[in-house]
């Protein structure tokens, strides 16, 4: 999404926050709700949240998000069973 703005000419910086093999012998599966809120603490002007079938992980970031009081646009989607 960052980058169409961006093509677009609006000022958006798209950032990077991944999860290195450290972080996962460090802190397991604490790893990700680590990253979300260090992500979150630093500030933004407005964030975007895709849900997946209710992916317990990045509603935790939406409600640190929220919290946060950080405007936020929220993507939810259920993946269908049938599709392969």
């Amino acid at each position: 999404i960052a980058r169409e703005y961006q093509r677009e000419g609006l000022p958006v910086v798209e950032e990077h926050h991944p999860i290195t093999t450290a972080d996962w012998r460090q802190f397991s599966r604490g790893a990700g709700p680590r990253r979300n809120k260090v992500m979150v603490d630093l500030g933004a002007d407005r964030a975007a949240a895709f849900i997946r079938d209710g992916s317990s992980d990045a509603s935790g970031c939406l409600r640190l998000i929220e919290a946060a009081r950080i405007p936020v646009t929220i993507v939810r989607w259920e993946r269908r069973n049938d599709l392969k």
